[in-house]
């Protein structure tokens, strides 16, 4: 009966060491805080920009609005 001892050096392992794993769900953690926080920068833009064009609406409104009285009491 012989018994073979593998030294660490020769034998391969055939998994993902812990290491490996622990690497890769930093990276994917770290994905994922990217990714969310890119998307609450854009949604964020996004509804700043509605308002404002909402504003400049509410202005370009008004000043048709103002002009046509303007014009309504020159043709007069």
């Amino acid at each position: 009966m012989t018994i073979s001892y593998h030294s660490n050096s020769q034998s391969k392992s055939s998994g993902f060491s812990f290491i490996e794993v622990l690497v890769t769900l930093a990276l994917l953690s770290g994905s994922y805080l990217i990714i969310f926080s890119s998307q609450q920068f854009i949604a964020a833009s996004i509804v700043r920009q509605e308002r404002e064009l909402k504003d400049l609406l509410q202005i370009s409104d008004q000043h048709e609005l103002e002009m046509a009285l303007l014009n309504s009491e020159v043709d007069e």
